[in-house]
């Protein structure tokens, strides 16, 4: 969670059914096992190209919302991403997924399952 409070001493409130989390489970680990590298964009033209048209869409399309074009006041926000597609218009990865669904957090009771995946024991109770 991270939270900006903007004002010392001021009152938050939420509703009651209002989100103010987001749990994300990551394995122990994990990151750490993550070898972060900077690589010069230049060195792979195809992605370059990509970040270019990528660039000149995104400054055109804001550019149109701050001068309230219809065009990109209709299309309210770039979807092509979503879409799985590459800033030329190209299908992008094969596996593009939209909408990951994740099981529903349960109240504690007995574990019904139990796997071991890369060394580590998980265990899932419902």
């Amino acid at each position: 969670m991270n939270w900006l409070f903007t004002r010392a001493s001021a009152r938050v409130r939420f509703e009651a059914g209002e989100p103010i989390a987001h749990f994300f489970p990551v394995r122990r680990g994990q990151l750490e096992r993550v070898e972060p590298e900077v690589r010069d964009l230049h060195e792979d033209m195809d992605r370059k190209t990509q970040n270019d048209i990528w660039r000149d869409s995104r400054a055109g399309f804001l550019k149109g919302l701050s001068e309230r074009e219809a065009a990109a006041v209709a299309e309210k926000w770039q979807k092509a991403y979503y879409r799985g597609l590459r800033p030329d218009g190209k299908p992008g990865v094969k596996d593009h997924a939209i909408k990951i669904r994740l099981e529903e957090f349960r109240p504690e009771g007995r574990i019904v399952e139990r796997f071991v995946g890369d060394g580590l024991e998980m265990r899932r109770k419902v």
